[in-house]
């Protein structure tokens, strides 16, 4: 007996590789029962060997390795990690991540021979038994786990449902769509032709390029503003016994809002850590994740920023590979997967993937482009509120979203008229103009996280404070201009100046026509009951922002005691509204001294 067992332990090895080609083999065993029997045979080998945890572990991790990247069911995933790379780094992750690793490697660093002798007080028994329950407790997380990876056939059955010669990727109105993916989700995405998270190369220099964009924008912002604006705004402030009540106001405000407390820290930490995520990072997780998306936060980032760099970059390699015509516009096709797979879901109207919210059989670039906008603003999540829609001038800009037939469309899908089922078409006859855009600036603007327009659920939009209408003129002048202006009549850019008699001033319909008829949007209105001096001057006094004008009337943006709102007043109505005021004090803007 003791020669067949000193023929055992010299043969261990040969024994346990053995056991695991038997297990290998047999074909009705899932992957999870094999991985199970591998467990249960590498603690029981050394247990009866006089093996180091070390070589124990290792004979494990090259077994459970040839397991995973060349014995496994998954045919694509063999085929796409072709890279020993790859398929090293997939390795480490499904044996930690999803294979529970940690606990079989525990498992064998508890079973070494030497920590039995160094715990001489404990029965073998009893160290048999604790070698055993740690073994049954991994098999069990094995089998238990909650969190769920889909095989690599099924994710790249989403990209080889479309054939990439059909696809007009040379179509103006699709770039015009990726534009806005990229502008809203992830303006980094085609500046990382080689790359697919931000843990990368040239996502850094991304980063660096427009931390430095940011900081010469800030100086020149600055520079705008001198020192001598700023004692200006200071003095007034003073003059007016509002210092001391602003600051208080403010400390409480910070306070209320809890933006001190860890509990903000801790939310704002989440929304950063949720706005790092880059357009591949999020496809990889709609179409690989099979359950616990909610539930494994760190399993969940690990496997994102792991399977964007092997799946994509072997996805990509298969395509050049096969010269398939997908790798020629591989990024793009990405985005067109993406639009195909990401699920939609906004305000309880789930429309399963983006592509259901428009009509059957519509290709990409005939999806309405407004429409269009107001989709991907949903995809994080947020509601789609009217302050929202303003927080991306530069993309409504550059690809041309009128807003507020995007707000129509958001009231639709709200109201349930547009379903995965029902496609109900918009009426541009019932279009409400609510936004406005001027020098590129949207209005109604935003000011320290208040958003001085149409909000759900509120009748009226909020006021700028009591008394504050020159302050707020004040602001979404600076907003639209990135200039200030003077609290004083007849300067240069007061197309008023050349008026000086009270009759010529005077609000009424004739010279509403004559004056805000030609003035230029965005323009500063003083409306007061004294035509002289600064804006102390008159006892009844109001300063208003024009938003457009017309033959018959003219939209004006004001905030009073109670409210901030837009209104569109006739000629006729203005003069009547207004009237009160008397006069016309001044009507600025910076181009009309040019």
């Amino acid at each position: 007996m003791l020669a067949e067992a000193q023929v055992f332990e010299n043969n261990s090895i040969y024994v346990y590789f053995l056991s695991c080609i038997v297990i290998f083999s047999y074909q009705h065993f899932t992957k999870r029962q094999k991985i199970s029997l591998i467990y249960a045979t590498t603690i029981a080998m050394e247990l009866i060997s006089k093996y180091s945890w070390t070589l124990t572990l290792v004979m494990l991790l090259i077994s459970m390795f040839i397991l995973e990247e060349y014995l496994s069911d998954d045919k694509v995933k063999c085929e796409l990690l072709g890279n020993v790379w790859y398929k090293m780094i997939d390795f480490t992750y499904q044996f930690i991540f999803i294979d529970a690793g940690i606990g079989i490697v525990i498992n064998i660093i508890v079973s070494d021979e030497r920590l039995c002798g160094f715990l001489r007080e404990i029965p073998i028994d009893g160290f048999y038994g604790v070698n055993i329950g740690i073994l049954l407790i991994t098999i069990h997380m094995l089998n238990t786990s909650k969190f769920g990876l889909y095989d690599f056939q099924t994710i790249k059955r989403h990209f080889d449902q479309f054939d990439g010669k059909k696809i007009m990727w040379d179509s103006q109105e699709l770039q015009r769509r990726f534009d806005i993916m990229v502008g809203l989700e992830d303006k980094s995405y085609f500046d990382r032709e080689n790359s697919y998270n931000w843990f990368s190369v040239e996502f850094l220099k991304y980063k660096i390029e427009t931390y430095r964009e940011n900081r010469a924008w800030k100086k020149h912002f600055k520079a705008k503003r001198s020192w001598r604006y700023n004692l200006k705004c200071i003095w007034r402030l003073i003059k007016r016994f509002r210092l001391i009540r602003y600051v208080i106001n403010r400390f409480v405000e910070k306070f209320s809002e809890s933006k001190w407390s860890i509990d903000y820290f801790f939310r704002r930490l989440k929304m950063k850590i949720r706005g790092c995520s880059t357009l591949e990072m999020q496809l990889i997780r709609n179409i690989g994740i099979e359950k616990g998306y909610d539930k494994c936060i760190i399993r969940r980032k690990m496997f994102e920023f792991v399977y964007t760099y092997i799946f994509f970059n072997g996805l990509r390699d298969y395509y050049e590979n096969t010269q398939n015509s997908k790798r020629r516009e591989f990024k793009k096709f990405i985005l067109y997967v993406y639009l195909h797979s990401i699920r939609l879901n906004m305000f309880g109207n789930d429309f399963k993937t983006i592509d259901k919210l428009f009509k059957k059989d519509q290709r990409v670039e005939q999806w309405d482009i407004d429409e269009f906008y107001v989709a991907i603003l949903s995809l994080t999540g947020a509601p789609v509120t009217p302050k929202r829609m303003v927080l991306y001038p530069q993309v409504v800009n550059e690809i041309g979203i009128d807003l507020n037939r995007a707000l129509a469309w958001r009231n639709m899908i709200k109201d349930f008229r547009i379903t995965e089922i029902e496609k109900s078409d918009i009426d541009e006859t019932k279009v409400k103009r609510v936004f406005y855009v001027i020098q590129g600036k949207i209005l109604p603007y935003i000011k320290d996280g208040t958003f001085y327009g149409p909000n759900d659920g509120r009748n009226d939009w909020p006021s700028y404070g009591w008394e504050n209408c020159w302050d707020f003129a004040r602001e979404v002048y600076w907003h639209i201009w990135c200039d200030s202006f003077s609290n004083r009549t007849g300067t240069d850019d007061d197309m008023m100046r050349i008026y000086h008699s009270l009759e010529e001033r005077t609000i009424t319909p004739e010279n509403c026509r004559k004056y805000l008829g030609s003035a230029e949007p965005g323009a500063v209105i003083r409306i007061c009951d004294e035509i002289k001096g600064n804006d102390r001057m008159g006892k009844n006094k109001h300063s208003q922002i024009l938003l457009s004008r017309d033959e018959n009337g003219a939209a004006i943006y004001e905030s009073n005691d109670y409210k901030t709102s837009i209104q569109y007043y006739t000629w006729n109505e203005y003069a009547e509204h207004y009237g009160q005021y008397k006069y016309f004090k001044y009507i600025k803007w910076p181009n009309l001294q040019k």
